[in-house]
């Protein structure tokens, strides 16, 4: 496919929580790295889209500069209406080719690259790791994503039988090939489940996955011209050549082998000697990785990296914590003292688990287990969530726009929180009560103009439980639209 196929078939910006900096500090530092604060730093996007991954970053970091350069004209041209009628000043998105980035476009702290190495060819691969040798500052820190062997293998599958479907249909256009490819995958689906005696249940769940993906997603993924996944140990090779080394991937199960089963870790042991990259090859081979994101740096800090997978506690105690999964507590004991604590701190450090003269080194060790299977997230930087309080808090007009804009565009950008996951939780009669938040306000205010709202417009207020719409009270709305505004940590104090 043409350099427009993303214009032909858009591909919805989406936030991913993983790429921000926010993350990526936390997860250097853990590594022994001294990492830029990420609450105050330069970053990069290559192939930002409509900007919808960096969108959300600017708007709760305004002291960070986002710039996003991507080749579709008309992403760039929609991306910076949006980021106009937000009003943020610190991201600009710029219609740019990779390769005529040079050392003249500056220095970032952080660079971004999601979704676009595995689908460009080898000189353009060349030039995105050129770009991190050149752009990343002393302490700079650079994200990747690619499609990885030996788990691509399998869906190499279903890109090879995309491609035939339309082999000869090049100038047909582009949602109808992802149609054919799918009516196709479909027929052949319901014929590998008549074969009882052939063992094809992976490929037929990779087959169901597939058809269950938006069209968009297909056909960028599967029919692009381009599509180059890699083993791990040739990445190693690439960065090794650009003057860059591999830290680690973002989801630490890939690369803490510490956290598999003690047969796995001591036959790894022995086949890796303790090098990480070939540790993490044999983990790829048992897990059959298909997907990899990994952060790397510049090779001159590759002695302070720690491999060991021993953390030091001095680094565990500067984290904060967040987002756990209650689910992943076995202890009911341990499970009551964490409930406890992030009722009343969703972020929250070692110190508010554990007393000052309490001995800290169990708990640590509960953290890491935690960390490392993603059961809780974890940064260098608190969150302060600002809680309703009548007539002693707003919501900034640039909050208000921000979701008016995302109700508006939904075809091109999703709506994100402050950690960059993807929300769905707005509508546009939460837009008129954020527009009426831009002042302090009363409980009794906020009902009252939610009844004449509603009175103007003449509707009821209804919720959805169990399948049936349920008729809600307006003062049980507004408790729930601030609760909104709190998780979204809007609110402002006076």
């Amino acid at each position: 496919m043409s350099k427009n196929s993303y214009d032909e078939l858009v591909y919805k910006s989406k936030s991913f929580p993983f790429t921000t900096p926010f993350n990526i500090e936390a997860l250097s530092f853990l590594y022994g790295l001294t990492p830029v604060n990420s609450k105050k730093c330069r970053v990069l996007e290559l192939g930002s889209s409509f900007g919808g991954n960096i969108l959300s970053q600017a708007l709760y970091n305004p002291d960070n500069e986002y710039i996003g350069i991507d080749l579709s004209e008309e992403q760039i041209k929609k991306g910076n209406e949006i980021i106009e009628s937000i009003g943020l000043k610190n991201i600009k998105l710029m219609k740019k080719n990779i390769m005529d980035i040079d050392e003249e476009f500056g220095k970032f702290d952080y660079i971004i690259c999601h979704g676009v190495f595995s689908w460009v060819p080898d000189m353009v691969k060349e030039k995105i790791l050129s770009i991190l040798d050149n752009n990343l500052s002393e302490n700079g820190i650079a994200y990747v994503s690619y499609n990885t062997y030996p788990g691509w293998k399998e869906l190499q599958k279903i890109r090879d039988i995309m491609l035939y479907a339309n082999k000869y249909y090049d100038t047909t256009p582009l949602d109808e090939k992802v149609e054919r490819s799918k009516y196709i995958i479909n027929i052949i689906a319901n014929q590998i489940k008549q074969y009882t005696e052939v063992d094809q249940h992976k490929f037929l769940e990779k087959l169901n996955y597939a058809l269950e993906k938006d069209n968009y997603y297909l056909a960028h993924e599967y029919l692009e011209e381009v599509n180059d996944p890699f083993y791990l140990h040739e990445f190693a090779d690439m960065l090794d050549k650009h003057n860059l080394t591999y830290i680690s991937d973002i989801n630490l199960r890939l690369s803490f082998l510490s956290s598999h089963r003690s047969e796995v870790i001591e036959n790894i042991k022995a086949l890796s000697l303790d090098d990480n990259i070939i540790k993490e090859q044999c983990l790829d081979f048992v897990l059959d990785t298909q997907f990899r994101k990994s952060l790397i740096c510049k090779k001159d800090k590759r002695g302070l990296i720690n491999f060991t997978e021993q953390i030091p506690s001095s680094i565990i105690d500067k984290l904060y914590f967040y987002k756990l999964n209650l689910d992943a507590i076995n202890d009911s004991k341990l499970k009551n003292k964490f409930e406890e604590v992030i009722n009343s701190k969703p972020v929250f450090s070692i110190s508010d688990l554990v007393s000052k003269n309490d001995d800290k080194t169990e708990m640590r060790g509960i953290l890491l287990d935690l960390m490392v299977y993603n059961n809780v997230l974890f940064s260098l930087n608190d969150v302060e969530r600002i809680v309703y309080k009548e007539n002693k808090v707003y919501i900034p007009k640039v909050y208000t726009n921000y979701i008016d804009v995302c109700l508006k565009n939904i075809k091109y950008i999703t709506m994100s929180n402050y950690y960059n996951d993807n929300i769905d939780i707005f509508n546009f009669l939460d837009l008129e009560l954020m527009k009426i938040l831009e002042k302090p306000r009363t409980k009794e205010e906020l009902i009252n103009k939610l009844d004449m709202i509603i009175e103007k417009n003449n509707f009821k207020l209804t919720k959805n439980i169990s399948g049936k719409e349920v008729e809600v009270k307006s003062s049980d709305y507004i408790y729930e639209f601030i609760v909104k505004i709190e998780f979204m940590n809007f609110f402002v104090n006076v």
